[in-house]
């Protein structure tokens, strides 16, 4: 046996982040040793519009161009909205492919295809793919209807008020939660006199 050089191979991370506005985070790590350049084209998803300065795209793919000990490429974008995404592994043997998507609970997410690594974040969902080359994943995406209730909730308030010769003072702490965000009025007592409010 003698001794070569490995050709370069990495992980191409896609975090699909899916709330008011949808973009792709995408990383690329190098898990061979760092000690040649990284030549990839990585193809973009469909709809995905990098946002990231000093990344080349050509024919919807980004030209990736590690250096020497560079061991970490990362660039953002954004992603059309649509009510399917499609992710598909490419047959390459220059790299293996992790999906994650972040979605907000103002939509619903319905995978269909190979299996979930369902992870907990700090509490948050994240759901997990490690497809090999020419496995799926399908998203169908809705945006659940509103239903109808209340849209404010009062925690807590007291009222504290102290005396005086002249006048009285009265502190008034209040905690509410609004699924809404909009103007909430209170009304002051009659000769009452506002001086200070903190929110």
């Amino acid at each position: 046996l003698e001794p070569g050089v490995l050709p370069p191979f990495v992980r191409v991370e896609r975090l699909l982040s899916v709330g008011l506005d949808w973009r792709v985070i995408t990383r690329i790590i190098r898990i061979s040793p760092a000690d040649s350049a990284v030549v990839l084209t990585v193809p973009l998803l469909p709809g995905e519009s990098v946002t990231s300065p000093g990344v080349r795209v050509k024919d919807n793919a980004v030209e990736v161009n590690m250096a020497a000990q560079q061991s970490v490429m990362q660039w953002d974008s954004t992603l059309e909205k649509k009510d399917k995404i499609e992710l598909i592994a490419p047959q390459t043997d220059q790299w293996i492919e992790v999906w994650q998507a972040d979605v907000s609970p103002i939509w619903h997410i319905d995978p269909s295809g190979i299996a979930m690594i369902h992870l907990n974040s700090e509490g948050q969902w994240l759901p997990e793919w490690h497809p090999w080359p020419g496995e799926k994943i399908t998203l169908q995406i809705t945006r659940p209807k509103a239903v109808e209730g209340q849209t404010l909730t009062i925690d807590s308030s007291s009222l504290g008020i102290k005396p005086g010769q002249r006048t009285q003072d009265a502190e008034l702490k209040l905690s509410l939660r609004s699924s809404q965000g909009s103007q909430h009025t209170l009304t002051l007592p009659e000769k009452a006199v506002l001086q200070s409010v903190a929110i």
